[in-house]
């Protein structure tokens, strides 16, 4: 059995969360690359990765009553899905592609 990709959204840059939710609640596979700047002494450097986003998850802080917008996702590093809250990440740049599987 063949399964082929084909693109359900075109290339976005800066993904809002709600495109994200959107695709998600569509069960689209979402690819997220991200860079981030890494201090090296007196200097930054760029570093960046490719992640899957596999969830949303809304947080509030019972102290403050903050609300926070997460991700789930896997990074291939771990074992484990990890979160990372969406809101105060420090991205450099960041895109995302969402597919169907047919």
């Amino acid at each position: 059995r063949r399964v082929l990709f084909r693109s359900s959204s075109k290339y976005v840059t800066s993904p809002s969360i709600t495109w994200i939710k959107d695709n998600l609640r569509q069960d689209r596979i979402i690819m997220f690359g991200f860079g981030l700047e890494v201090k090296k002494g007196k200097s930054s450097e760029r570093v960046g990765h490719e992640i899957v986003i596999l969830a949303y998850h809304k947080a509030t802080k019972l102290k403050s009553g903050n609300t926070y917008n997460y991700i789930e996702i896997y990074d291939g590093w771990h074992k484990e899905p990890s979160f990372i809250n969406y809101d105060l990440v420090g991205f450099s740049d960041y895109n995302a592609m969402a597919f169907d599987v047919k």
